[in-house]
């Protein structure tokens, strides 16, 4: 499969599964770990969030902590766990040196397209049995469950 084919790919699985991944996601935040991955929820969400930004795959730090929703100590901390990992690497703003941008490296791409397709697997597998009206209902409730966690 080349590049282009991948991508078209990776944006139909988006598209006909976004519904039932952002069900399955929403899920994954109540675990500490994704157990395959041996990541943290917060490491594979900027992982996603620089995916999203397409070539160079890069964002400044603050915007990975908006993402992800963590403190600023935070997110230096995942940032160093995702560099010692060698997913990301730090470069510095040619515009601004005091701005830290964090790039996605090869390993980190081929790592995220990799957990992208096995959370879909996942999301496919648990949601099977459930119909379209029920899928609509789990939704509503973790969407009532996150909320309240936001607000503590």
């Amino acid at each position: 499969m080349n590049e282009t084919q991948n991508k078209d790919f990776e944006e139909q699985i988006f598209t006909e599964n976004a519904y039932d991944a952002n069900i399955i996601n929403k899920l994954l935040l109540a675990a500490k770990k994704i157990e395959a991955s041996q990541l943290f929820h917060s490491d594979i969400e900027a992982l996603f969030a620089l995916y999203r930004q397409e070539n160079p795959f890069q964002l400044k730090a603050s915007q990975i902590m908006n993402a992800v929703g963590l403190t600023s100590g935070a997110t230096t901390t995942l940032i160093n766990r995702l560099e010692k990992n060698q997913f990301v690497i730090r470069l510095s703003d040619t515009k601004d040196k005091r701005i830290s941008l964090v790039q996605l490296t090869n390993k980190g791409r081929a790592f995220i397209q990799i957990e992208l397709k096995r959370q879909f697997a996942m999301a496919g597998e648990i949601l099977s049995d459930f119909d379209d009206l029920e899928k609509r209902q789990l939704k509503v409730l973790i969407n009532k469950v996150t909320d309240k966690f936001k607000t503590h």
